[in-house]
């Protein structure tokens, strides 16, 4: 089973521009920044709005693909977000949410975002979160 498109806020944005014309699948693929053959695996199988002519050419309408576009990236379905521990945060190299060893304040800004920094007990590679400092306090009460 293809995998959905992967659309983006910024990708649909540019979509506005496009015409209430037929378009081929190269020319909205390059509008995106894709290959006409994703457009064909990916797009039009999730239900991108498209008509077939008689020699069997694939012909997109601007408009209609734009407002399809806007409820797909809308409506997919999205992994559910959990909330994190203030002592926990999220491994680049594990690809999971992990509870940091040895975290400790790291940096503030002037907006009040502090940098909370520690190990990761699996791998041992570097895990940063940056949460509110107005109501969050380290973990382990170290800090600057």
């Amino acid at each position: 089973m293809p995998a959905g498109p992967l659309l983006t806020k910024a990708k649909v944005h540019k979509l506005k521009r496009l015409l209430y014309m037929q378009y081929k699948p190269s020319e909205i693929g390059a509008e995106l920044g894709v290959t006409d053959e994703t457009i064909r695996r990916s797009y039009l199988p999730a239900g991108a709005p498209f008509s077939t002519d008689e020699n069997g050419y694939i012909w997109i309408i601007g408009t209609d693909f734009y407002v399809w576009a806007q409820g797909y990236l809308t409506t997919r379905e999205r992994k559910p977000k959990q909330p994190m521990e203030k002592d926990e945060g999220y491994c680049l190299k594990c690809h999971q949410v992990i509870r940091m060893q040895d975290a400790m304040e790291k940096s503030r800004n002037g907006r009040g975002v502090i940098n909370l920094s520690g190990k990761c007990p699996a791998c041992g590679g570097i895990v940063n979160r940056m949460i509110s400092g107005k109501t969050v306090q380290p973990p382990n009460g170290r800090g600057l």
